[in-house]
């Protein structure tokens, strides 16, 4: 089965109640496919089942308990990946379940089907039919799934993607902050005399550096430290020329706009979420 961006997969354990609880096992087995893996209770009152890599648990129906056929609507729906979903689409339809959604493939890339069961439960049935990126049909991605080798989502991490005027003002600041921390070390060794305003200096021009390497990471704090660095030099501005000041002013204010802008707000406020480690 191939892998969809739009439709990760993943262990999930669905509780179902049916009124019947011995005809649900038999119904499922016929017009689903599911297999049974056990059942508890005298009578009966439980039963786990499969199809594919999909588990559900039966249980029976309390007296005071309504079925989607009973209440007249749906309580859920439940959407099962199957890898021949033609030949389980007839096996469905010869069995007599509701067909309330007929085999097609969506704009998101699922070749599949909608379904009712004895008691309404509805259920989707799935294929994955291409790779589809959520942003091609019109989704806004918070999370993008992150898949093992084996081609399940292993876990979930940022994938906005970085405004390019946040990776030009990082690039800035790896580059300013560079050659001031080149430039005032060469005049330290070529004086060979050391101060320690030239280590607040070399500190905030490695501050700078430190800054642009980490938005380009989408790290929060170093946008806050970036703008926090340029306000510095307003403060120290101001005790100078009005026109060093009216510069860095504008500077501060341009740095601003780009980081505090909606889509480089998403960008960093976005969790990073760290891979499972092996054993744990």
């Amino acid at each position: 089965m191939i892998s969809n961006r739009s439709a990760p997969t993943d262990t999930v354990l669905p509780h179902i109640q049916y009124r019947g609880l011995q005809e649900a096992i038999v119904w499922l087995s016929k017009a689903f496919g599911f297999v049974e893996h056990y059942r508890y209770g005298n009578p009966v009152s439980g039963a786990q089942m499969s199809a594919g890599k999909a588990w559900i648990m039966l249980k029976q129906a309390r007296r005071e308990d309504a079925t989607p056929k009973e209440l007249g609507y749906g309580t859920q729906s439940l959407t099962v990946f199957i890898e021949d979903i033609e030949a389980h689409f007839q096996r469905a339809k010869s069995a007599g379940a509701a067909i309330v959604e007929d085999l097609h493939e969506t704009e998101y890339g699922e070749l599949q089907y909608g379904a009712e069961d004895l008691d309404g439960h509805h259920w989707l049935f799935s294929r994955h039919a291409r790779d589809v990126s959520p942003e091609q049909w019109g989704a806004s991605v918070s999370h993008a799934a992150v898949r093992d080798r084996n081609g399940g989502a292993a876990y979930f991490r940022s994938m906005n993607k970085r405004p390019l005027s946040v990776t030009i003002l990082a690039c800035i600041y790896i580059g300013v902050g560079t050659v001031g921390f080149v430039y005032h070390l060469r005049e330290i060794l070529a004086t060979h005399a050391f101060h320690y305003g030239d280590l607040l200096v070399e500190l905030i021009e490695f501050v700078a550096i430190v800054c642009g390497a980490f938005m380009l990471r989408g790290h929060n704090w170093a946008r806050w430290v970036a703008l926090t660095w340029i306000a510095f030099h307003v403060v120290l501005s101001a005790f100078r020329a009005f026109p060093e000041f009216a510069i860095h002013g504008l500077f501060c204010a341009a740095i601003a706009w780009i980081l505090l802008r909606p889509e480089a707000a998403r960008y960093f406020r976005s969790a990073r979420i760290e891979p499972p480690r092996d054993g744990g």
